[in-house]
């Protein structure tokens, strides 16, 4: 909103809800524009200059499969023609993933049993009140063994159990913290299911793919049971869920692979590069194709070490600054 809203009175600015888009036309190698559907119909723009992606990254590589931009025996499986090969689109996917630490506590409160109508009227009417709460109230990174250059590890703080991503019903008072790999090895992928563009992608993760991976989130979930146990924490939290106070490496890991899931924090599927598997060069570019870029975390070769949000602003002013100096 700190961008769109100021910008919507712009002349040269256009926007369409309620669209989905099916692909980019293609006149040769060159872009030209996109087509959409909205309510039941097909159209297409039209575009002068370049046409840009940002779809982040899983539709990003999605889109440029549908428009046969990608691995040529993948896209043939769907019945999709390449015109342009380009095996990186869709590979190298990274994402930060976690496992939910959770205990009961004695003697507190929880912000799942704060949801009452006091609560909500003092939200909307003055922005007030436990239910202004982002969820993950606080946060640390750490390292998980000596020499790193960087943390291996963020913990974020949950004033309540988050278990299943909220699926699943806290059975009583709970604290959750999230013990998140943020230096990741394995890769994943986004395949394409079918050439219709309402079906969604197939989406590999590739948790723990790397022995490393797992290695690190076991040091991770093991110093954060360590830390709740000592001090002020001590004396708030009662048994873990689902876990002994001091679980076996057996134990944890079978725990890890039961609840670990994605912090949404998916990149690299469009990595950038030089390379032969690169999708984009370093003015975010699609190599072999004119008039195309993708714009979002797709394009990052790695996912960083913490939240996405900001490198993905980030690459949007690299992009805008990129988009001046070509005209």
């Amino acid at each position: 909103h700190g961008y769109l809203l100021p910008a919507m009175e712009r002349p040269n600015l256009t926007v369409t809800t309620g669209a989905t888009v099916s692909r980019v036309e293609l006149t040769g190698e060159r872009a030209t524009g996109v087509t959409f559907r909205q309510s039941g119909s097909e159209h297409t723009v039209s575009a002068r200059h370049e046409v840009l992606l940002s779809g982040g990254a899983i539709a990003s590589p999605q889109l440029l499969m549908l428009s046969g931009i990608g691995p040529a025996a993948h896209l043939a499986e769907v019945g999709i023609t390449a015109k342009v090969e380009l095996s990186g689109v869709g590979a190298n996917m990274q994402d930060h993933p976690y496992t939910p630490m959770v205990w009961h506590t004695k003697g507190t409160t929880d912000l799942a049993e704060l949801g009452t109508i006091r609560n909500v009227l003092r939200w909307k009417t003055r922005q007030r009140g436990p239910l202004t709460s982002n969820l993950a109230e606080s946060g640390a990174f750490f390292h998980t063994r000596e020499g790193l250059p960087a943390p291996d590890m963020q913990a974020h703080v949950l004033p309540t159990g988050l278990i299943g991503d909220g699926f699943m019903e806290p059975t009583s008072r709970m604290v959750t913290v999230l013990s998140t790999l943020v230096h990741v090895r394995s890769r994943g992928s986004i395949r394409l299911r079918s050439a219709d563009p309402s079906w969604h992608p197939a989406i590999e993760a590739g948790y723990f793919d790397d022995q490393v991976d797992l290695d690190t989130m076991l040091a991770g979930a093991r110093r954060i049971m360590e830390i709740c146990q000592q001090g002020q924490m001590a004396g708030l939290l009662d048994r873990p869920f689902e876990l002994a106070s001091t679980p076996s490496d057996e134990d944890l890991i079978e725990h890890i692979r039961r609840y670990t899931q994605t912090t949404f924090h998916p990149t690299s599927t469009c990595a950038m590069g030089v390379g032969e598997d690169a999708v984009v060069d370093p003015s975010l570019r699609v190599r072999g194709v004119e008039g195309l870029r993708v714009v979002d975390a797709s394009v990052m070769p790695a996912v960083p070490r913490g939240n996405t949000n900001a490198p993905t602003i980030m690459v949007a002013e690299k992009a805008a600054d990129e988009i001046r100096k070509s005209r």
